[in-house]
């Protein structure tokens, strides 16, 4: 004869397989898509720290190369005088 499981068996039974689905479900999203979320994002971050690192020295060079103009200006101007 079979034994009837109770209605709190049947019941922890399903409970359990349930969560264990959703964390399984979650664990394997995290490994195949939360990657490339996560270098996607830093590929856009360090485009960005890029641009502005060059765009600060592209200014800065641009600054020197308009000081040292000015410079020179004003020593052939004290020169011709």
């Amino acid at each position: 004869m079979k034994k009837k499981k109770t209605l709190s068996t049947q019941l922890t039974f399903v409970i359990s397989f349930i969560v264990l689905l959703i964390v399984g479900v979650f664990w394997m999203a995290n490994n195949t898509l939360l990657e490339k979320y996560y270098v996607f994002n830093k590929e856009k971050e360090m485009l960005a720290v890029y641009k502005m690192v060059d765009f600060d020295f592209a200014w800065h060079v641009s600054l020197q190369w308009w000081t040292w103009l000015q410079k020179m200006i004003n020593f052939q101007m004290i020169r011709l005088l």
